[in-house]
């Protein structure tokens, strides 16, 4: 114990030998005994981490509108065209378009899901210099089928259906208030000359002859109805007693019951016809054609 002490005093000595070579150094120092468990500090950055979930783009509730194909191009038979339509998207556009050589369309018939439809007359020829024709639907709605009637030419025709599907943008409902039935007089149906009643081409060579004569006067559209059935008429021939000749070779169009097409007549009501000829085809050949049809003189 004593060398200890010794050894303590021997370093206070030289300790303040050095402090009086160097003043202005001041040192200090402090020692202790004992069992003591060092303790220790972790002084690294503690960060606080929050975990996010990770981003998803938000999806939006509108799509935008886009032509989709209904059918494959296709051509009529038996003057008539009918697609089922197997899409559940809502349509607003129907559109025709020729695919190839010439078809002519008469009335698209559209039939909504829930059992409403809608008529188009179009009565238009599809072709190279015509070749598209397009309408609005009365509203957007899921369309079941769509009946198309018309006929293709002799070099034959092909078109294809369009279905513009809207967007899916939810609109709310716009308050319509109810009208007052408008007053609509009764049409005025000029007194006519009824040719030829539920007359046909069945067993003919395609032709139909229609003796008028000058004295039932003078007239300026001939009528053609369809009454059952469907029948196509390719052509008329007109002629009128002053030996002049009419011919509308362009008519191409299939008759179904209640359909009718109006020819205007040369002359505009002045000329007496001497005969008409209506013709299912021109080239003679036998016809099996079995729709019904009414000619009348207007």
């Amino acid at each position: 114990m004593s060398k200890f002490k010794a050894l303590i005093t021997a370093l206070v000595l030289g300790s303040s030998s050095a402090a009086m070579a160097a003043p202005s150094v001041s040192f200090s120092a402090e020692a202790s005994w004992g069992t003591v468990s060092p303790t220790v500090r972790d002084h690294r950055d503690q960060r606080t981490v929050t975990t996010y979930p990770a981003f998803e783009a938000p999806t939006s509730r509108f799509a935008r509108g886009t032509w989709i194909s209904l059918a494959e191009p296709m051509n009529f038979r038996r003057g008539q065209s009918v697609i089922d339509i197997d899409s559940r998207a809502k349509l607003n556009q129907i559109r025709l378009q020729s695919a190839s050589g010439a078809s002519y369309i008469g009335t698209v018939t559209i039939w909504f899901v829930g059992g409403a439809s809608q008529v188009i007359t179009l009565n238009q020829r599809l072709d190279a210099r015509n070749p598209m024709a397009q309408f609005n639907l009365n509203h957007t709605a899921q369309v079941d089928a769509i009946t198309i009637n018309g006929s293709r030419s002799q070099r034959g025709g092909t078109y294809q259906v369009f279905g513009y599907a809207a967007s899916t943008r939810p609109t709310p409902p716009i308050y319509q208030p109810e009208r007052p039935p408008v007053y609509q007089p009764p049409v005025y149906q000029p007194p006519g000359l009824v040719l030829s009643t539920n007359m046909s081409f069945q067993n003919t060579d395609g032709r139909r002859f229609l003796t008028v004569g000058a004295e039932k006067g003078a007239y300026s559209t001939l009528r053609l109805q369809g009454n059952s059935g469907s029948t196509f008429i390719e052509q008329v021939v007109v002629e009128f007693t002053n030996g002049q000749t009419q011919v509308v070779s362009n008519v191409d169009h299939t008759l179904f019951a209640g359909q009718i097409v109006d020819l205007r007549l040369d002359g505009a009501g002045r000329n007496s016809i001497k005969r008409i000829v209506v013709y299912n085809n021109e080239n003679g050949v036998p016809s099996s054609n079995a729709g019904e049809f009414t000619a009348t003189l207007l």
